[in-house]
C-alpha cells in the first residue's frame, strides 16, 4: 500500500520535472537610485571630499562651499530682525496707553515681519552652503572640483545608492502566463561569473507590442560584494513548457 502511493508521488515528480523547462534573458544590473547633484547658489567650492568610486555614508558632506558672506548676511539680517521686533514690542506698549497712534504700531509690526522674512531666506541660502548624503553609496562622477564657483543650477557630482541596486530584464511577452511576483531567479553575471540570487520585484505595466516583451525588475535580498551597476548576464528562470 505504501509502495504504491511512493510510486504514484514519484510519478508525480517526474511528470513536473518533464513539463518544467529552464528559461532565460538577457539582464542588466543597474542602481535604482542615481542622483545628480547641482550648485542651489553660486560660491566658491572648499571641500569635495569624495573622490569618483569612494564609499560615503549618508549625512556626510558631499560639497562644502565657502558661505563667509552669507553668513555674515544672515548675522546681519538677524539682528535687525531683533531690534525691529523690539522696536514694534515698544510701539504696542505704548499704544495701549495711547501714546503712539494705531499706524506706528502697524508700520514697526510689519518692518519686524519683513525683516523676519529676510532672516528666513537667507537661512535657506546658508543650509545650501553644505550637501549632504541623501543615502550611503559611491560616487560616480565629479563635474567640478576645489575652489572652483560654479553657477546656480551648474552640475557638481553624480552619486548612486548601492543598496538600491536591481536586476532589469527584457523578457518575451509569453512569460506573463506563469511569472509571479517573488519567483527566484539565478543571475550569471558576465563580468564576475558569478552566479547570484535574486528575486522577481515588479513586473512592467506595458507589453511591446513590435518586441512582444516586457520589463521585469528584480532584487538581491542583500546586495553582493563585487556587484557594479552597469553589469549584465542573464537571468536564468524555470517555468513550465509552453506551446505556442
Amino acid at each position: 500500500m505504501h509502495r504504491g502511493i511512493g510510486i504514484f508521488i514519484f510519478t508525480l515528480c517526474l511528470a513536473a520535472v518533464a513539463h518544467a523547462e529552464t528559461y532565460e534573458a538577457p539582464a542588466i544590473i543597474r542602481a535604482e537610485d542615481e542622483t545628480k547633484l547641482s550648485a542651489q547658489i553660486s560660491a566658491q567650492i572648499n571641500e569635495m571630499p569624495f573622490r569618483v568610486g569612494e564609499h560615503f555614508e549618508q549625512g556626510d558632506a558631499l560639497v562644502t562651499f565657502d558661505c563667509t558672506r552669507f553668513q555674515a548676511n544672515l548675522a546681519e539680517a538677524t539682528a535687525t530682525a531683533k531690534a525691529a521686533e523690539a522696536r514694534h514690542m515698544v510701539n504696542a506698549r505704548l499704544a495701549s496707553y495711547q501714546a503712539i497712534g494705531r499706524g506706528e504700531v502697524m508700520v514697526s509690526r510689519a518692518e519686524a515681519e519683513a525683516a523676519l522674512a529676510r532672516v528666513k531666506s537667507l537661512s535657506e541660502i546658508v543650509s545650501d552652503c553644505v550637501i549632504l548624503a541623501p543615502y550611503a553609496g559611491r560616487v560616480v562622477s565629479t563635474e567640478a572640483s576645489h575652489f572652483a564657483t560654479p553657477e546656480v543650477g551648474a552640475p557638481l557630482m553624480t552619486v548612486l545608492n548601492e543598496e538600491g541596486l536591481i536586476i532589469e530584464m527584457i523578457a518575451p511577452s509569453l512569460w506573463l502566463r506563469w511569472l509571479e511576483l517573488g519567483q527566484v531567479l539565478t543571475l550569471e553575471v558576465r563580468e564576475t561569473g558569478q552566479s547570484l540570487s535574486a528575486v522577481v520585484d515588479r513586473i512592467g505595466p506595458v507589453v511591446d507590442p513590435v518586441s512582444q516583451t516586457v520589463d521585469v525588475f528584480a532584487r538581491f535580498g542583500n546586495v553582493p560584494e563585487k556587484v557594479l551597476s552597469g553589469m549584465s548576464g542573464r537571468a536564468v528562470l524555470t517555468g513550465p513548457a509552453l506551446n505556442d
